[in-house]
């Protein structure tokens, strides 16, 4: 996807923090033409279209940029592979599944047999993200995936994960996602369309308005 986003020109920032955005006019008149993007060591990135992927960290850009009306709660994740029997889990033979319900779990087919087939809750503690790396999976949460596996994987060994990736989500308080854009002057920020944005495909009217 980087590639891709470089071949149509914009700049790309990794690991750099944001600390506030804000409108900046170009010229007198009531719409703000550019964002200005502040970044931890003090630079400032402007242009007319901007993604910031802050992540679980979104809390601290929002707070910085008085936003306080978009609730987000981080929440630790666990990414779980199993030994399984290798040639029943291939992408080609298994699928991707979803069960829904709470708690929710899906699966990935097996991509690289060192790791295993992954099966996965789609839940976990609320985390400081700062603070990630000290969290572990609640003991109750990983019975229960093991429980999952042995009764709907014969050919998965539940004794215990090959492999636990440590990750994040950022959940709302429904877990449903927030799709709107950032406007200048009121506080409404939610997740971006990040391709219609970045592309300008979103209504003039609506885009670094300040109101």
């Amino acid at each position: 996807m980087q590639k891709l986003a470089k071949g149509l020109g914009p700049s790309i920032r990794e690991r750099s923090p944001v600390t506030s955005i804000v409108g900046e006019q170009q010229a007198h008149g009531a719409n703000f033409d550019l964002a200005v993007v502040t970044l931890a060591d003090g630079t400032q990135v402007r242009g007319h279209q901007c993604i910031v992927t802050a992540g679980a960290w979104v809390n601290k850009v929002l707070k910085q940029s008085d936003v306080d009306n978009v609730k987000l709660q981080p929440i630790a994740t666990f990414g779980t592979y199993w030994r399984c029997k290798q040639e029943l889990y291939t992408p080609d033979k298994f699928p991707v599944f979803i069960k829904y319900g709470y708690p929710e779990v899906y699966g990935f087919p097996m991509m690289n047999p060192e790791e295993g087939v992954k099966i996965c809750r789609h839940d976990g503690p609320n985390v400081n993200p700062d603070a990630r790396q000290v969290v572990a999976q609640p003991a109750a949460e990983l019975e229960h995936l093991q429980n999952f596996v042995a009764e709907n994987f014969s050919q998965v060994d539940s004794s215990a994960p090959n492999q636990v990736d440590h990750c994040m989500y950022t959940m709302t308080e429904d877990s449903n996602f927030l799709i709107d854009h950032f406007q200048f002057g009121q506080k409404p920020l939610k997740t971006p369309r990040d391709q219609e944005r970045a592309d300008g495909k979103l209504s003039p009217g609506g885009r670094w308005e300040g109101r």
